[in-house]
């Protein structure tokens, strides 16, 4: 699925500028994507919220899995986040939503 996604965002790229939002039903989903999108695309990833082209926003807790810690942000940095998602000249071009349905 990560390869499927990365290949039609970039077949789009080339006829079409624009960002993309993917839905995912948990938050391990997210966190495995991201993991496999950027394993596909390693220069997407950046550990700083101000740098990179994809990224994962969601709540979480301190007992939530080691790996899913950098992917855990608080109001502020989520808010920073969608800033640089809705301004067009940022590279920040993918964001991993969890499904925030109840």
């Amino acid at each position: 699925m990560a390869r499927d996604i990365v290949e039609h965002f970039e077949k789009r790229l080339e006829a079409l500028d624009g960002k993309a939002m993917i839905v995912c039903m948990s938050r391990r989903i997210c966190v495995e994507l991201y993991r496999e999108i950027t394993r596909l695309r390693p220069d997407w990833h950046d550990e700083d919220d101000a740098r990179g082209a994809i990224k994962v926003v969601m709540t979480g807790s301190p007992s939530d899995p080691l790996d899913w810690q950098p992917h855990i942000r608080n109001k502020p940095r989520r808010e920073a986040l969608a800033n640089r998602f809705r301004n067009p000249n940022d590279p920040f071009r993918i964001v991993i939503v969890r499904d925030m349905r109840s």
